[in-house]
């Protein structure tokens, strides 16, 4: 930072930006989780489970590949 000081905390190290895609990463492998046990153990509603986890994922892989 005291090298560069017009560049914003964010631009200069990107911390945030990682400790984000580790948060954003977590929590989609958690409602991964979560959404594919309910799909499991759901006798009406699988197909719904599924394609919300689907849905999820593809949107967190779009946020990491167009948002970096």
């Amino acid at each position: 930072m005291k090298l560069h000081p017009d560049i914003s905390p964010n631009a200069a190290g990107g911390e945030q930006l990682g400790q984000i895609s580790i948060f954003l990463a977590t929590v989609t492998i958690i409602f991964f989780v979560v959404s594919a046990c309910w799909a499991i153990g759901s006798k009406t509603e699988t197909r719904f489970y599924l394609c919300l986890c689907l849905i999820v994922v593809v949107q967190t892989f779009l946020i990491f590949h167009f948002g970096g």
